[in-house]
């Protein structure tokens, strides 16, 4: 199938949206490099597939099927620049070796079952409930064996620690169930084991899965989805509603940022949830959007806020708390910076001399709360910035 020839049931099927890998729904590294080959070649589908994706075997509603690329199409190279941390015996800095390695994509599109694939990446990729992504295709092909040897048919997996914050005693696993272990890196480089269990091995899979495609609740004020602890009360309050909106604001910010443009409708009662603060027993009263008169301007002020990328630390890409993201938003705009990530003086400690501070900068200084103040460099104040960056956060550069 030759690009930009598009079946019928794939016009209106995940071309739209962000570019994403079709089995995994994560980012492709070159995602702006994808945009412009789609452009060029008039592709329509915004799925992509690696070079080593070929010949994955995937569930399909009339069986299985192999991912094959038509064998007349080329795909599209490009190369993704990689550091590895090198050791130095004479001295305990860190010292990094840079290298390229070579990047194959190829556009759903170019595959032979492109509707099949489509249809695996809409409906039946394993995902864990806790996060939008979907596991690694090696995660994946575990995950569908145990599935196969226990009839397991959910595509949504989960920790029983996980399922224990969502609903508590509510929802358990089976007693005899059988769970699957896989290996994860955390942010330190150690691998840590987890044991999965699907949905169809608890006492109320519906209610997972009907969450779980809903996606999580998500709190206006800080773009950010709520805790574990407060899902399942704000789920159950919009059931009981029968309201469709993921998102939230709270009485406060609704006052103070619309300041009666939008207001909650006088027939709603919202929810009190009673948060994590110095103070004990402050309770904040929340509004589900659909509960929201003129919830256009909420939900165009939401886009608007969370378009701005959030201030993330350059070793981990962990993001900072709203507090601190706010701080350095405020000291990026000042100075030009364009950069999201930045390094602390910990990290100027560990990394340096690697990493290669502009001349007479001096950071800037950040209240990090308990009487302590931090100095933080943006990776714009550092020459060789972008070139350092750890393998667990390498994903989240060109974003």
């Amino acid at each position: 199938m030759q690009p930009g020839r598009v079946p019928v049931s794939l016009r209106n099927a995940s071309n739209s949206g962000p570019e994403v890998h079709a089995l995994t729904d994560w980012y492709p590294y070159e995602k702006k490099f994808l945009e412009k080959m789609k452009r060029m070649r008039g592709i329509k589908s915004n799925l992509w597939l690696g070079e080593k994706d070929i010949g994955f075997v995937f569930p399909t509603s009339s069986g299985w099927e192999k991912i094959r690329i038509n064998p007349k199409e080329r795909g599209f190279s490009t190369t993704k620049p990689n550091m590895d941390e090198c050791a130095d015996e004479n001295s305990k800095k860190s010292l990094f070796r840079r290298y390229f390695t070579s990047l194959k994509y190829y556009s759903v599109e170019q595959a032979e079952n492109a509707e099949a694939i489509t249809e695996y990446h809409q409906e039946r990729i394993p995902k864990c409930i806790s996060r939008r992504i979907g596991f690694d295709t090696g995660v994946q092909e575990k995950l569908h064996a145990h599935g196969r040897k226990h009839d397991l048919h959910s595509q949504f997996w989960f920790t029983k620690k996980t399922l224990a914050k969502l609903y508590g005693d509510r929802v358990g696993v089976s007693q005899h169930a059988e769970g699957v272990s896989i290996s994860a890196d955390s942010f330190n480089g150690e691998s840590q084991i987890h044991v999965l269990y699907n949905a169809d091995q608890t006492n109320d899979a519906n209610l997972i899965q009907n969450r779980a495609r809903k996606g999580h609740m998500t709190n206006y004020h800080t773009c950010a989805k709520f805790h574990f602890e407060y899902q399942d009360a704000l789920h159950t309050y919009a059931e009981k509603n029968n309201l469709s909106g993921t998102l939230w604001v709270d009485s406060n910010t609704l006052e103070r940022d619309f300041n009666g443009v939008s207001h909650a409708d006088p027939s709603a009662t919202g929810i009190e949830l009673e948060l994590h603060r110095s103070e004990v027993g402050v309770y904040v009263r929340y509004y589900n959007i659909d509960e929201i008169c003129n919830k256009e301007a909420v939900s165009q002020s939401f886009a608007e806020k969370n378009a701005i990328p959030r201030q993330r630390n350059f070793r981990t890409g962990v993001a900072y708390t709203y507090r601190i993201q706010r701080l350095l938003h405020d000291a990026a705009r000042k100075r030009n910076f364009r950069s999201a990530y930045w390094v602390d003086v910990e990290d100027m400690r560990s990394f340096h001399p690697a990493l290669e501070l502009t001349e007479h900068d001096d950071g800037v200084l950040i209240d990090v709360g308990t009487g302590k103040r931090n100095r933080m460099y943006n990776l714009d104040q550092i020459t060789n910035g972008k070139l350092i960056v750890t393998s667990h956060n390498r994903q989240s550069w060109m974003k």
